[in-house]
């Protein structure tokens, strides 16, 4: 996905769920998009929004496509039952399904739905429809989705000063958590780590210097959660989201 690198702000969307980029598209996603948006008609769901989280493709299988999709609507998704559904009208789209797996989240008085389909596009689009793809806060690499909140974070913040999230939680729509960094504290660092962490919510930072061993003990503190966004990241690996 080498068009993050670009990070073009013109480009870019925000929303209560993350960050976003609208692309072009030659290898299939919207027609893997229609397929799922058609499956969940079938299914008699009213659908809120359907997005990309991520997309790869297989170099070593042709038209090989791997996407994680995110699905907001007004009931639990059985998986069963999509990937019926999906292969059903998946022919006229010439598409093959190789696997689809699905975990269902109720978060925010909303059901969350993110699939994982690996499909064969048989015949890839010749328009290049706009479709809309999560950006990642920054330090986070989408194919790793869905983390823990230990590995999101940790992700985020490894740049500055060689940190990692040692152990963090989510409580009262708070997350605390607690970095230890390698590097001496200098403050750029702490205020580069404390804009990072704005992606989530409000985010307030203590230090604590550790001269002996050379490294910080970091404590965060993320008030007024965005649950959304960090829903889209996580899954269902967050206890009370």
């Amino acid at each position: 996905m080498d068009w993050l690198k670009k990070r073009d702000e013109e480009i870019l969307k925000s929303d209560e769920y993350g960050d976003w980029v609208d692309i072009r598209d030659s290898l299939g996603i919207s027609v893997v998009l229609k397929c799922v948006s058609d499956s969940l008609k079938g299914m008699k769901l009213k659908v809120e929004r359907i997005n990309v989280l991520s997309y790869t493709v297989d170099e070593k299988i042709k038209n090989n496509l791997v996407m994680k999709i995110v699905i907001i609507c007004n009931s639990t998704v059985n998986s069963n039952a999509l990937s019926s559904q999906f292969i059903a009208k998946a022919k006229k789209r010439r598409l093959e399904l190789i696997n689809l797996s699905s975990v269902n989240l109720k978060c925010c008085e909303k059901n969350f739905t993110f699939i994982k389909v690996d499909v064969i596009v048989r015949q890839p689009p010749k328009s290049r429809e706009r479709v809309r793809v999560l950006v990642p806060p920054e330090g986070v690499n989408v194919s790793n989705i869905p983390m823990t909140l230990e590995q999101l974070l940790s992700s985020i913040v490894a740049d500055e000063g060689r940190c990692h999230a040692q152990e963090a939680y989510l409580k009262d729509n708070v997350i605390h958590a607690r970095l230890l960094c390698s590097k001496p504290n200098h403050l750029d660092r702490v205020e580069l780590i404390q804009k990072k962490l704005e992606y989530f919510g409000n985010p307030g930072i203590d230090v604590k210097r550790n001269s002996t061993v050379n490294r910080d003990e970091v404590l965060v503190r993320i008030n007024m959660v965005k649950r959304e966004r960090l829903a889209l990241l996580t899954w269902g690996n967050v206890q009370a989201l």
